[in-house]
């Protein structure tokens, strides 16, 4: 246990030290990823453009709780010890860093037997993450909560693609809502969502959530049979989570 406070390392700095550390990180944790699939992802290296996030990918008791897979994490990624990290939730139940970390932003999400855990700096993000299955109701979901815009798009899909269209979607949703901090409550159909070049933007917003142009969404198959969505803007004055 430390026994005074550690000043955080900016962002650079951490990124370095994984960069660092990454070699070694890899040769530890390869065999546990190829056996299961889950282990460290770590700044996903993807352009355009850069995600300014650490990710981690962690098997997860189903119906388990996600914080106390995540602070020993973040704990980690900060350099400070479990009783030196603030965190705590907003009334709506957003996860918020305190100082010294407050300019530092995190989220989690876990769904069947995997959790996702996201850290970056400077930014407001959320994260969903979302186990494929069966889901039948679909299009009556849709109609009942997505904009009219995007029931016409995934009802002028195929068939058979209206599943993972719908959960395209719902991950897009719920990771830019969770960013904001009032989740779903605030209503699946205040955002509105269109595929452009094979991912989906944010082009229409209820003027809470500021500006679309502002916001970032990358989606991606983060393990067989899960979809996942993080969603970014930068931190900037009067822009804080609620």
């Amino acid at each position: 246990m430390r026994e005074a406070a550690v000043k955080p390392a900016s962002w650079w700095g951490l990124l370095l030290l994984a960069l660092l550390d990454s070699a070694n990180h890899w040769r530890m944790h390869a065999a546990a990823q190829q056996k299961t699939g889950f282990g460290y992802i770590g700044t996903m290296p993807f352009t355009p453009p850069p995600t300014p996030a650490r990710l981690w990918l962690l098997p997860h008791p189903r119906r388990g709780r996600g914080e106390p897979a995540a602070r020993p994490l973040l704990c980690e990624a900060l350099a400070c010890s479990d009783e030196q990290l603030p965190l705590h939730r907003s009334l709506q139940g957003r996860p918020l860093l305190g100082p010294p970390y407050e300019r530092f932003d995190t989220g989690w999400s876990h769904s069947g037997e995997a959790l996702l855990l996201a850290l970056g700096e400077s930014i407001q993000l959320g994260v969903d993450l979302e186990q494929v299955r069966p889901r039948p109701r679909a299009r009556e979901l849709a109609r009942r909560f997505f904009h009219a815009d995007e029931v016409r798009w995934l009802e002028a899909g195929a068939a058979d693609a209206m599943e993972s269209s719908f959960l395209r979607l719902w991950c897009a949703k719920e990771a830019l809502l969770k960013a904001h901090g009032q989740g779903l409550s605030f209503g699946l159909d205040k955002l509105v969502f269109a595929e452009q070049q094979n991912t989906m933007k944010l082009v229409a917003c209820d003027a809470a959530l500021g500006a679309p142009d502002d916001w970032t969404v990358h989606e991606w198959t983060p393990l067989d049979g899960y979809r996942a969505a993080l969603a970014w803007r930068p931190l900037t004055a009067g822009a804080g989570a609620v």
